[in-house]
């Protein structure tokens, strides 16, 4: 089965930055499903390259896992536009602009 989930919450802020196992499924083609972090949804664009749920819910969870694995087609479209979701993530001009945002918006310039 070409899914893949990453269910996850943090103990008290927001988590930053986007996990390296959920760029290497995006890479690897799979459908991803993941919690709504903020990391996570930089790197997946719910309905686009995969699905995003709210992580204080568990029925959105339970929908994908159970109607995705049933719909090969559906699976196939998300991972398909995963794979090619990661150049973006991987592109150093991008990622330089994002961070001089983050810093300039740090330093309270932005």
């Amino acid at each position: 089965m070409s899914l893949w989930l990453l269910a996850a919450k943090t103990a008290g802020g927001e988590a930053d930055g986007v996990p390296s196992a959920l760029v290497e499924a995006l890479a690897f083609g799979l459908a991803v499903i993941a919690s709504d972090l903020p990391g996570h949804a930089e790197a997946v664009k719910d309905g686009g390259n995969g699905v995003l749920c709210r992580r204080t819910t568990l029925e959105p969870w339970l929908m994908f896992w159970n109607t995705l694995p049933p719909r090969p087609d559906e699976r196939k479209r998300l991972g398909d536009a995963a794979r090619k979701s990661v150049f973006a993530l991987a592109d150093a001009d991008r990622t330089e602009a994002r961070l001089g945002e983050l810093i300039k918006k740090a330093c309270g310039k932005a």
